[in-house]
């Protein structure tokens, strides 16, 4: 029996989904902030990086694990660092 061999890009991005999201949502627990839309912001790149590390083109893999790394790494700085802070003027 063959045995199941995971891909590089998917073992990361579980791995940074299982302590990001969590680590997002206690940070922004008590703001205004859902908690349904902390989770929806955070499945579009993750959908991405799951399409990434699917049996495509190389190049199309390329392009799906580069926008779902660019904006996951955004929403992580959007909701960890406070780049939605109200004091800064944005």
């Amino acid at each position: 029996m063959n045995q199941l061999k995971t891909a590089r890009p998917l073992i990361i991005m579980l791995l940074l989904s299982v302590f990001t999201i969590p680590i997002s949502l206690f940070l922004n627990w008590q703001t205004e902030e859902r908690i349904t839309n902390i989770l929806f912001n955070y499945s579009q790149p993750l959908f991405l990086l799951f399409l990434g590390s699917c049996r495509f083109h190389r190049w199309v893999k390329l392009v799906l694990l580069f926008l779902g790394y660019i904006l996951y790494g955004y929403m992580c700085l959007y909701y960890m660092i406070g780049f939605h802070n109200h004091h800064w003027g944005n």
